[in-house]
């Protein structure tokens, strides 16, 4: 009865497909154990829902195993092919095998996966003592962060009444190679907890964890495979500011930033640096950033694990340079600037004929300067359009000199001791046009020359005076 239930429970177990498909098919085991020189028999079924004969294969993705059929797989429509698989090992030693059988419809990719226990026994005469014999499962989570350990829990059971001292557990997947030493009581169920630390950089990808159990008993090496676990090494991406060195001169900062890719695929995405709209018009950066309204931004791509760099130079200079050169040009105004100031005005005083037949000429002088500026002459030239008028008024001052000239004209010259510190000075007079002038005239600078404290000779002009009229 004991048997029976065990062959029952086999069919359960092998009727599972792993994936939905068109076809079906179920393994029925004869036994569950076989010696290393024998060939396991299992009842294979196979049927299909086709109007048409259909060709299925079947074998083993695990090459230590020899898998044969006792006849074509060829299903007619609306039966069930029943017929006879056989399993023979290859040179493997005592233990207790996961063995995967794929059954293929022909030319497909439709695939009933599914996974037969048989356990392989010495080929040797039993002896009166009890042989290991270990049944196990293995958990862990479907999703793996390769930043942190990957747990891997193994729940094994020493099913014989034997102390088990050389039990080595063998963690196998694309991404962890492991071996782990225990033992084993007589019939103890034991937990194991391990911790694998795998390159936080692993790519992401999908991986299968084999766990296999292997045994040292008297010279004799017995192995247990248990039913493997799929799981996924996810994909993650972050980078973290490794360092940054700012660099500080005259009007000149210079800073540099690392950052690394932490995360395990490549990164691509944007990075920010605060700044004001003043400040980035004196920054540069290496390499080239997109400039906003107050921020700097960076296209990063950097593949997983590298480091990329970053310099930013804000540079002040060349607006210091502006500034300075810009107060350097006031100061040499303000030193340099003539101390006089003289200011020419005209006035029409009579008409004759719709036109302009007599100007007043007012000159304004002005010392702007702290100190007193002396011998001081004023040069001024009547066009010879006109000529002086000789009446002269109370309160103004007469010209020194006179000098008449038949292509320049006539020639003025005044002569004052000083002027103080700013005390202003007028001179005015009166001039007579020889013909009647329209539209207007354009009477030509006035010259003051004059002494300075070292005793050098400076002048200042005063404007063109510009009178229009009328009638």
């Amino acid at each position: 009865m004991k048997k029976i239930g065990l062959m029952l429970l086999s069919v359960l177990i092998l009727a599972t497909a792993v994936y939905a498909q068109d076809f079906s098919a179920s393994l029925l085991s004869h036994s569950d154990s076989i010696k290393q020189n024998e060939t396991a028999k299992y009842s294979l079924m196979i049927s299909h829902p086709y109007g048409t004969p259909q060709t299925f294969e079947v074998y083993s993705t695990d090459i230590l195993w020899d898998v044969r059929t006792k006849d074509t797989l060829i299903v007619e429509p609306g039966k069930t092919l029943e017929t006879e698989l056989y399993l023979r090992p290859l040179n493997l030693n005592p233990g207790l095998y996961s063995i995967p059988i794929h059954i293929k419809k022909t030319g497909t990719d439709q695939i009933v996966k599914q996974h037969v226990q048989l356990e392989v026994l010495s080929q040797r005469p039993p002896v009166a003592t009890y042989l290991p014999a270990i049944r196990g499962t293995v958990t862990m989570a479907r999703k793996a962060d390769p930043k942190d350990p990957i747990r891997v829990y193994v729940r094994l059971e020493n099913q014989n009444k034997k102390l088990l001292k050389n039990v080595q557990i063998k963690l196998r997947s694309n991404v962890i190679n492991k071996d782990y030493d225990a033992e084993l009581k007589p019939q103890e169920s034991k937990k194991f907890t391990f911790e694998a630390i795998v390159d936080p950089y692993t790519s992401p990808q999908k991986d299968v964890m084999k766990v296999t159990v292997v045994v040292q008993e008297a010279g004799e090496v017995y192995q247990f495979d248990l039913n493997p676990v799929e799981f996924t090494v996810i994909e993650y991406s972050d980078f973290i500011k490794l360092k940054e060195e700012t660099t500080k001169e005259t009007f000149k900062t210079i800073t540099e930033i690392w950052l690394v890719n932490e995360g395990n695929t490549h990164l691509q995405e944007k990075y920010y640096l605060p700044t004001n709209f003043i400040e980035s018009m004196f920054t540069i950066t290496e390499p080239e950033s997109e400039r906003m309204r107050t921020q700097l931004a960076w296209e990063l791509d950097i593949p997983k694990g590298q480091t990329q760099k970053i310099v930013i130079v804000t540079n002040y200079r060349p607006l210091a340079f502006l500034i300075t050169a810009f107060i350097v040009l006031i100061i040499a105004y303000f030193i340099f600037r003539s101390p006089i100031i003289m200011r020419k005005q005209a006035a029409v005083i009579g008409t004759q004929e719709g036109g302009i037949s007599e100007l007043k000429v007012l000159l304004t002088i002005r010392n702007r300067s702290k100190n007193k500026v002396k011998h001081l002459k004023i040069i001024d030239l009547v066009p010879r359009i006109a000529s002086l008028k000789t009446d002269s008024e109370i309160g103004t001052v007469n010209p020194d000199k006179v000098v008449r000239n038949e292509l320049q004209g006539t020639i003025l010259k005044w002569h004052l001791d000083s002027i103080d510190p700013g005390e202003e000075r007028l001179i005015s007079y009166k001039i007579q046009s020889k013909l009647s002038i329209l539209g207007g005239v354009t009477l030509p600078v006035a010259v003051a020359k004059f002494s300075t404290l070292r005793g050098k000779i400076r002048h200042s002009n005063s404007n063109k005076a510009r009178i229009g009229f009328l009638g």
